[in-house]
């Protein structure tokens, strides 16, 4: 199937959200075009791609943004809250778990929020042994600007080169090495997730017996509760 014949459903109406992305980000931050959409609408999972195949598109994002930081996090979750709209965070789009196929049985306007621009290594601790990094940081981008201090994640799936940091802590992910360095959840030491009530954030400390464990309900929360933008993790030389 070519491209040019594939379908897509018609994009929805909803003017005061697309007003309040526009007044708080970029004009390349924001895209409807139809080739963005496509790759927004499916994964790389054997059903993703049977159905691409295909040509069949059962739905697709109404919007894709582009966040740059923290802030832009920040605007489009209060922006699609207040204009009741389905944020939908997309890492690398594997789209193993089946997390980029809304839910929404109200056909409210559906926003694909890619990460894709907050790529950064933003601190490594060598005597500590930790590192901060940015959720849309790709497998191989990451251990790149890993190695330049000496150091590894030792986190290696199966999707490694096509999949996010935010996205192995938002999945549970296990790798390759996991016998070795354990799981994701293993590593994580401390997390910022923006939610609509707000932005939550935990201490970066190696232990805690104090209550609930905030990052174990982060991990694994597949995007429901918000959307992961740093993480700190454990490193190893």
């Amino acid at each position: 199937v070519k491209f040019e014949e594939v379908t897509l459903p018609d994009v929805k109406e909803n003017a005061p959200l697309l007003e309040a992305l526009k007044n708080a980000l970029a004009e390349n931050q924001i895209s409807t075009d139809k080739k963005d959409r496509l790759i927004h609408a499916a994964g790389k999972a054997f059903r993703d791609l049977f159905r691409l195949r295909r040509g069949q598109v059962d739905y697709a994002p109404d919007i894709i943004v582009y966040p740059a930081s923290e802030k832009d996090v920040v605007a489009i979750i209060n922006a699609a809250n207040e204009h009741n709209a389905v944020i939908i965070p997309f890492g690398g789009g594997t789209n193993i778990a089946g997390c980029l196929e809304p839910h929404d049985k109200t056909g409210r306007f559906v926003v694909s929020l890619d990460m894709c621009r907050m790529y950064h290594v933003l601190e490594v601790d060598k005597r500590s042994l930790t590192a901060r990094m940015e959720a849309g940081v790709y497998g191989p981008h990451m251990e790149e600007q890993l190695e330049e201090h000496g150091v590894t994640l030792g986190h290696f799936p199966d999707s490694f080169v096509h999949s996010t940091l935010g996205g192995w802590v938002a999945t549970r992910s296990a790798g390759m090495q996991s016998d070795k360095y354990g799981k994701i959840e293993d590593m994580v030491l401390s997390v910022r997730m923006v939610t609509p009530s707000g932005l939550l954030v935990t201490r970066t400390v190696p232990k805690s017996s104090n209550g609930i464990d905030v990052n174990h309900i982060c991990i694994g929360s597949e995007g429901i509760l918000g959307v992961i933008t740093e993480v700190s993790l454990q490193v190893h030389r």
